[in-house]
């Protein structure tokens, strides 16, 4: 399928890109990741800041949980939120048994290990999703923490991704510009190569 972009559109694009959703999205999803981290040291006194480096990725992965969390069915404080959170953070993006039990067991003091149960469910929901779906765009990623570092996509694929390509771009260049864009907000760690081979691929499983 082919995208067609006018030139007026194409300047308009690229006038905004310093303030495109992209960038806006993932901000939100840094700042999530820098303040989960804050409250599990404040509340919890759980040290987390080392993991600061993975903000984006972190959060575009917790940040759906969070708003699974607080839209259904629970009865949490905040406090208890940010508990559960961390502990699935540890779990998927910190390779610590002795760290991950001590979060459990504060969430079985708390009462809230069935909460807690849910939460994680949905985020092996999340996690099999998103890693079934990077499988089909690349055969050679084998290892699912080298794939979770690519959550910070969860979010914008289906809405500020897939706006890109229905605004009348062609392939080619909505992955100029989502590339640009990702790379624009300085905390991606990944080279405009692999970020480039990536995001076309996404764009050709979603054109069709």
């Amino acid at each position: 399928m082919d995208f067609l972009i006018t030139e007026t559109q194409l300047k308009t694009i690229l006038n905004e890109e310093k303030s495109s959703k992209i960038v806006d999205s993932l901000k939100y999803l840094n700042s999530f990741t820098k303040e989960l981290i804050i409250k599990a040291k404040k509340d919890w006194d759980l040290d987390f800041k080392f993991l600061t480096t993975w903000g984006t990725a972190i959060g575009g992965f917790a940040a759906p949980l969070n708003h699974f969390i607080r839209t259904g069915d629970f009865n949490l404080t905040d406090k208890e939120i940010t508990l559960i959170l961390i502990g699935i953070v540890a779990l998927y993006y910190y390779n610590n048994k002795s760290a991950l039990m001590k979060i459990i067991q504060m969430i079985k003091s708390e009462g809230i290990e069935n909460e807690f149960k849910k939460v994680l469910l949905k985020s092996k929901e999340l996690k099999n999703s998103f890693v079934k779906f990077m499988l089909s765009i690349n055969k050679t990623m084998t290892d699912t923490f080298s794939i979770m570092r690519y959550a910070f996509l969860i979010p914008i694929i289906s809405d500020d991704i897939m706006e890109t390509l229905i605004g009348g771009s062609d392939i080619e260049t909505a992955t100029t510009l989502i590339v640009k864009r990702l790379l624009a907000y300085g905390a991606i760690t990944f080279s405009s190569e692999v970020l480039s081979n990536l995001i076309e691929g996404i764009l050709k499983k979603l054109s069709k």
